[in-house]
């Protein structure tokens, strides 16, 4: 609107100039202008202004202009253009045409945006001062000083907004909508819908500002759908009232809604010559023929046509002309004449423009065309089509060397092709191995029906290797069956990966390092990071052997093979039988091993890296270290060490009882370390259950064949979880993704797949059927997993519940990690935690369990002195090393993981990474109780995450208390991220409810990721329901009074899903409806005078998920820039100022997707928008105080959900916790990704009681976190700024010279201030608006900070393409850039007094550059900057580094954002 009105403005001034300039030298005629001024000699003159002097009926929303004789520039100094008002000669706005940024240039013409609308009926005059312009010689204009020179006075400003006057009832079919309005109207935003009354399916959206609406500017606007209306219909169309606005910018009172009912065309298609999907089509057709249902003519407006089009590449045939004799009508019947032959092979389809024919009765009756490729479709037949398919082109190019390799290689072949049968292999080109094989028939083969065919490749290719790849000669086919010859040597598709130069690493020993009881006649494996291969001439020479540890043992040389199925394993085998009783170790010469590009293995050259024992040295007996439930029907006993698999006891060895009844054994299996016996019933928790095992023959026997001891009465673990079936592993392969449970199922339900959802990578993916067998299910995905990203499964006990053989319901369960076969990425550390003897190594995603390493491949040092690990336990993404003695203090504790084997590894076996000395957070981000509630004899716990049903703890681990008195807990239960405890009794209304929790090494409570729920004791529990939705006071319906003001909206008020958040995590989405959220904003301004609303999600959820109406909330910030819209979730809180949202962004995605909501989402723990800044924390070595949390804000249309990236400001969240914080040391952090680093965002804390409350203010759509970080310099102990220093580079603001001396004397350069500016207020990097500056190299850190800085016009270059920033910077320049600063975070700083009182202690005040004053005393009004003395100001003085850190500090103080 505000840019409609200016460009008429503009045109009007451009009008009255030419007019002027064609009236004879010397007149003064219509254009107006202002009384003429003396000008200085030779100086510009100014020929008229815009408004002109004495005008009348001024838009209030006008720019001013002046009109030169001549090319001006801006003055200098302080001179300024002044607009005050009539009435009280009050100034409006001053701009001083040096430095303002509202005054613009453009040859004579000087544009003036005045920062807000004028006043309407008010008359105004505008003073110009003497040399606020010049000419290019120098030369002063002499200025505007008199309030009649230039004065104008505004409009009446137009408050009626347009009404509509005609709509129409009923309309032709392919013809406008027609609307008249009571005044011009203008397209403004949001869509028009126009939906069939009893067809669903049939909805039009069309935005206002497309093609489809025409007369904008006029009273009538036309509608007219590209997709015509379908006749005999009735459609409902709704007009939002966003839709139009008149010239004041004034919109439609409201939605306007009606039906119109869709009239004529009874002409429609009875039957079509090709018929619709036709195949075999002949290629000798030269007519197509459609017959109607009543006779028709044919349009004869010459404009008509009928298009004739390729299926697959969408490229035009034919067009023709209806009104050519190429068309030809007889009666009901059109027959189409074509200009051509069609081609064989072919998919074509036929599209029809509306009334391109019509009713012969009755022409106002139109056929409304065909305007899809489905309506009318064929496909020719082959013909005698006896040529194979040729390639075309191949990606990678033959003989190709590529820096990098994307997994999707691609054949264009000279026609479509379709699958025959065979497999597409690629080899390595030195060895001929085979690096993948992959069906023909494969999903990750696409394309087929087109020419190019794409071929999905599950390994990475390794740098510095050569492939080949072979086709089978059955491989593909065109559609008349010649198949394509294939490729079956070796050079006609060959390329190679380039560079490499990193040798071959360890990932894996079979048998393990330090096995004992080995197989003389075993075969050894050992995996490599990468595909490998011998080298012949070095083993020759130096063979690789199994050295004894004692002179009698002797040397066994070893036979070396790489396996042909996997080119990264080495098979060893001993070329005689080793001895029994014996300690050996690997010894393999360095370079007998090399990777395909040649980079050699460093080799295995000592006793420590690959030792073991063969059978004979182990006589101890393993020993049985539990027996527990699995589901039902099973019992597993895990003993101390792997057992021998194939000695495995006769079922009649074991007796089983559960409540003394025998339950029979009907099946024995040994794996690892475990046996799995299964039972013919099913066991029911709280049975006990007792086993008896005697010694048989064959018996339970460790590798060396030493017999386990026999069982008498031995107790069987039979408490709440570990009874409950559920997944215990899982895999995704393309769209199929099978779960394994821990017991047999039923057979599912068909529909029972709408039960699940599936997470890969942050996108979900819907089940499209199901199928089981025994205790597998089989899920069948609506599309595959194409990347390696971590995929998690989870499932809502719904209609269609899955049940165990034994008839229990499988609980529901969230995020339960599968694996991904094209995964190869290796998992991350992202932190590490240590608590009295247990540290806990966090990973982004979860690790095999099966693969645990032993003690020895793990190093904890304490203070250089090393610590004992007596265990290591490994459950979800979490490791735990538990020490042999208790560490008080973790402030100096590393940890380092040397690998080995086992290794530690994911699900799809990747390995994870060696790491050293990597340094331990003092305390654990545990899973925490956020409330407790009880109702009758149910006590119910909320945690902050979503918790394994397995393994759970014994009810005797809990202890509730009523006012002081034990209440026996009888059982508990577990479903997402709530733990129900039942009571032996009810609680009493009033009591005094207390719970304690305290968990043992065989019962826990863990979140999904595996990590641990800590002990609490009496803990406080609350009355009621468990709603924890809100507690203020009741307002009645759905309000009650929010925390901080305002109204806080009811769970109840919003209408429940259960979705997916953004990070993965499975809760309940709540949506406000519109008259909800208008209720609650008119209540709270009515009640509280103020625009404030939240909405608390259940502390008990997974994640925070609100959903608003767009445009309501798009109206409820127009009506007031200080409303806000908060979503509270436990201790953190992210508050939206409504004033952030671009109505434009906004605009644009609804024309794209139609109408749609607000969506706002605070996702907290290990989710993957936050694995980067948990592993940049930990690689800082700084201590992690809180969780991290992801906030989203986002814009949602039916399936379609896109994030928000143009907010106007920052947002704030506010994070609670139990403890106090030192201000000096704590700080919320993000990764910055432009830069790659940590980087602050605006953090204030304040500590009330035994508590702090931390509040930063930043964007959405980024994850924080909370933590503390300690930076000390040798050189600022006993400076004047330490403290100040302190904070600003522990809050990552400032940085030093050196990682030990700040240098706090030395002068500050232009770029490092810049740079700590643009930390300080938390802005991201923009490398690409450094691009101003040739001395500012691109691509490096700093271009990120100073196009930061210039994108906020915080900055600007010495020159117009130079920064100069290694120059030190003047105060003079500090104080503008930090009032620009201000100005970027929306805070105009305002004077109070005149320049000269400000400056006037100061005698060097008269050095101040002219540019400088204003803001130099803008500086001094806020007290960011002081002056060097009582008397001396010195702004020509070179800034140093710590005077530079205290005025930052002071900027952000007076911002609030510190």
């Amino acid at each position: 609107m505000l840019r409609r009105l200016r460009t008429i403005t503009v045109l009007i001034a451009v009008f009255h100039l030419i007019g002027y300039m064609l009236l004879p030298p010397g007149t003064y005629g219509s254009f107006a202008g202002p009384e003429p001024a003396e000008a200085a000699a030779g100086g510009p003159r100014l020929l008229g202004t815009s408004p002109a002097n004495q005008a009348t009926g001024v838009s209030v929303d006008t720019d001013l202009m002046l009109i030169f004789d001549e090319e001006v520039t801006r003055g200098t100094g302080s001179a300024a253009v002044t607009i005050r008002r009539v009435d009280n000669n009050s100034v409006v706005e001053t701009f001083e045409t040096a430095t303002s940024n509202r005054v613009s240039i453009s040859s004579n013409v000087v544009t003036i945006d005045p920062s807000a609308e004028l006043h309407p009926n008010t008359g105004y005059y505008v003073i110009v001062d003497a040399g606020a312009f010049r000419n290019a010689r120098g030369e002063n204009f002499a200025g505007l000083n008199s309030a009649t020179s230039w004065r104008f006075e505004t409009a009446a400003k137009d408050q009626t907004p347009p009404s509509l006057l005609q709509k129409p009832a009923a309309v032709q079919t392919g013809r406008p909508i027609t609307l008249t309005f009571s005044e011009p109207v203008y397209a403004a935003s949001g869509v028009i819908t126009i939906a069939n009354v009893s067809d669903a399916a049939d909805i039009r959206t069309i935005a206002v500002t497309s093609g489809e609406v025409s007369g904008s500017g006029t009273a009538t606007i036309t509608i007219l759908p590209s997709n015509p209306l379908k006749a005999g219909q009735t459609y409902k169309i709704t007009l939002p009232n966003t839709a139009f606005e008149d010239f004041a910018g004034n919109r439609l009172t409201g939605t306007i809604e009606w039906n119109v009912t869709v009239s004529g065309s009874a002409v429609a298609i009875a039957s079509l010559t090709p018929a619709d999907d036709a195949t075999g089509v002949s290629v000798d057709t030269d007519r197509l023929i459609m017959t109607f249902n009543t006779a028709v003519e044919k349009d004869s407006s010459r404009t008509k046509t009928i298009t004739v089009k390729n299926l697959i590449s969408n490229a035009e045939v034919y067009k023709i002309e209806v009104s050519s004799s190429a068309v030809s009508v007889n009666q009901r019947t059109v027959t189409i004449t074509l200009p051509g032959r069609l081609s064989a092979n072919t998919s074509y389809y036929v599209l029809v423009d509306p009334g391109a024919f019509y009713d012969k009765t009755n022409p106002n009756v139109q056929f409304p065309g065909i305007l899809d490729a489905t309506t009318w479709n064929f496909t020719t037949m082959p013909g005698n089509d006896v040529t194979k398919p040729a390639i075309v082109e191949l990606v990678p190019a033959d003989n190709s060397v590529n820096a990098g390799l994307s997994q999707a290689l691609k054949i264009k072949f000279s026609e479509p092709v379709y699958p025959g049968s065979g497999e597409i292999t690629i080899r390595y080109g030195q060895t001929d191995l085979i690096f993948e094989s992959i069906p023909v028939t494969s999903s990750n083969v696409t394309g087929f029906g087109t020419d190019t065919i794409s071929i999905l490749v599950s390994n990475r290719f390794v740098m510095n290797q050569s492939y080949y790849v072979q086709i089978g000669k059955q491989a593909f086919r065109d559609a008349a069956g010649n198949y394509f010859d294939g490729i079956s040597d070796k050079t006609t598709w060959n390329f190679s990966v380039s560079s490499d130069t990193t040798p071959p690493t360890i990932a894996s020993m079979k048998p393990a390092a330090g096995t004992t009881s080995v197989d003389p006649n075993d075969t050894f494996e050992l995996t490599f990071s990468e595909a490998i291969r011998i080298n012949e001439q070095v083993l020759a020479s130096n063979p690789v052997v199994f050295r004894g540890n004692r002179t009698s043992t002797g040397t066994v040389q070893a036979i070396i093979s790489v396996d042909a199925a996997d080119a990264r394993k080495l098979i060893l085998k001993p070329a005689s039988a080793l001895q029994n009783g014996a300690s050996y170790y690997v010894e393999i010469p360095a370079g007998v091993i090399e990777d395909l590009v040649g980079n050699p293995f460093g080799g295995i050259l000592n006793e420590y890296i690959w030792p073991f024992s063969t059978k004979g040295t182990d006589r101890a007996a393993p020993v049985i270290q539990s027996a527990t439930m699995s589901g039902t029907n099973r019992i597993v006993l895990t003993y101390n060490e792997p057992l021998d698999e194939n000695s495995v006891p006769p079922t009649g060895s074991f007796y089983v009882t559960a409540n003394d009844i025998r339950v029979n054994v009907t099946a024995v299996s040994v794996t690892g370390q475990s046996v799995v016996l299964t039972l013919q019933s099913g066991i029911v928790y709280g049975q006990t259950v007792k086993l008896y095992y005697t010694k048989s023959k064959p018996a339970i026997q460790d590798l060396s064949g030493n017999e386990a001891a026999n069982l008498t009465n031995y107790n069987v673990k039979n408490e709440a979880g570990s009874t409950q079936t559920a997944p215990v592993s899982g895999t995704v392969n393309g769209n199929i993704l099978t779960l394994t449970f821990n017991s047999s199922l039923q057979p599912v339900h068909e529909e029972a797949y709408r039960q699940f959802g599936v997470n890969a990578g942050g996108v979900h993916i819907a089940p499209s059927s199901i199928t089981s067998s025994g205790s597998t299910i089989t899920l069948t995905l609506s599309s595959s997993v194409t990347t390696d990203t971590s995929v998690t499964v989870y499932y809502s006990s719904g209609s269609y519940p899955l049940k165990d053989v034994a008839g229990n319901t499988v609980a529901s369960f969230s995020n339960f990690p599968v694996r991904n076969t094209l995964d190869k990425t290796a998992p991350v550390l992202q932190s590490i935690y240590g608590s009295g003897n247990t540290i806990m190594l966090i990973y982004n995603e979860t690790l095999d369990s099966g693969s645990v390493p032993r003690t020895n491949q793990f190093v904890v040092t304490d203070s250089g002195a090393s610590r004992t690990i007596s265990s290591v336990s490994l459950s979800g993404t979490v490791v735990t090393l538990t020490l042999s003695s208790v560490l008080t203090n973790y402030q100096n504790v590393t940890v380092s993981y040397v690998g080995g084997s086992p290794a530690l590894k994911d699900l799809n076996g990747n390995n994870a990474p060696t790491f050293s000395n990597q340094r331990v957070t003092n305390g654990f981000v545990l899973v925490n109780l956020q409330s407790a509630t009880v109702s009758g004899n149910v006590v119910m716990l909320y945690f902050d995450s979503a918790l394994k049903t397995t393994n759970l703890p014994s009810a005797s681990q809990f202890v509730v208390k009523e006012n002081g008195v034990v209440r026996p807990v009888t059982s508990l239960s577990v479903n997402g991220a709530v733990v129900s405890l039942t009571l032996a009794s009810a609680i009493g209304s009033g009591s005094t409810v207390t719970v304690s929790y305290t968990p043992t090494s065989t019962g826990t409570l863990q979140s999904t990721t595996g990590l641990t729920v800590p002990a609490f004791t009496d803990y406080v529990v609350m009355q009621g329901s468990g709603n924890t939705g809100g507690s203020g006071t009741d307002l009645g319906g759905n309000f009650e009074t929010a925390t901080g003001g305002g109204v806080n909206i009811k769970e109840q008020g919003a209408t429940v899903s259960t979705r997916m958040s953004t990070g993965g995590r499975t809760a309940n989405r709540y949506f406000l409806s519109a008259s909800t959220v208008s209720d609650a904003y008119s209540l709270s301004r009515s009640r509280f005078n103020q625009y404030r609303v939240t909405f608390t999600a259940p502390s008990s959820q997974a994640a925070a998920m609100v959903e608003l109406p767009a445009d309501t909330i798009l109206s409820i910030k127009r009506q007031s820039d200080q409303a806000t819209f908060t979503l509270i979730h436990g201790d953190i809180a992210y508050e939206l100022p409504l004033s952030a949202l671009d109505e434009t962004e906004i605009a644009d995605l609804v024309r794209q997707y139609g109408q749609g909501n607000l969506l706002i989402e605070i996702d907290k723990g290990g989710v993957s928008q936050a694995g980067g800044l948990r592993t940049v924390i930990l690689q800082q070595q700084m201590e992690m105080i809180s969780d991290t949390y992801v906030f989203h804000l986002s814009f949602v249309s039916g399936n379609n959900t896109r994030p928000l990236t143009r907010l106007k400001h920052y947002q704030t969240m506010k994070l609670l916790l139990s403890r106090t914080l030192n201000g000096q040391e704590h700080t919320v952090v993000w990764l910055d990704p432009e830069t790659g680093k940590l980087a602050q965002a605006p953090t204030t804390i304040s500590n009330q009681g035994s508590m702090a409350v931390v509040t930063f203010r930043h964007h959405a759509n980024a994850a924080y976190a909370l933590v503390r970080n300690t930076v000390s310099f040798a050189d600022t102990s006993n400076h004047w700024a330490r403290n100040d220093i302190q904070l600003m580079a522990n809050r990552l603001i400032a940085t030093g010279r050196t990682h030990t001396t700040f240098a706090p004397d030395q002068p500050i350069t232009r770029a490092e201030f810049a740079v700590f500016i643009v930390r300080g207020l938390g802005l991201a990097g923009s490398r690409s608006d450094a691009s101003h500056f040739r001395d500012i190299a691109p691509n490096s850190e700093l271009a990120s900070y100073i196009g930061a800085a210039y994108k906020a016009d915080i900055i600007s270059g010495v020159s117009r393409d130079r920064f100069d920033p290694d120059s030190p910077i003047t105060r003079e320049q500090m104080a503008s850039m930090m009032v620009r600063a201000a100005r970027a975070m929306g805070v105009e700083i305002l004077t109070s007094r005149s320049q000269s009182e400000y400056l006037k202690p100061y005698q060097d005040a008269g050095s101040l550059a002219s540019w400088a004053r204003n803001d130099m005393v803008k500086a001094i009004e806020a007290q960011i900057i002081k002056g060097m003395s009582a008397t001396k100001l010195g702004p020509k003085q070179n800034a140093t580094r710590a005077q530079a850190v205290a005025m930052i500090k002071r900027l952000l103080e007076y911002l609030n954002m510190m």
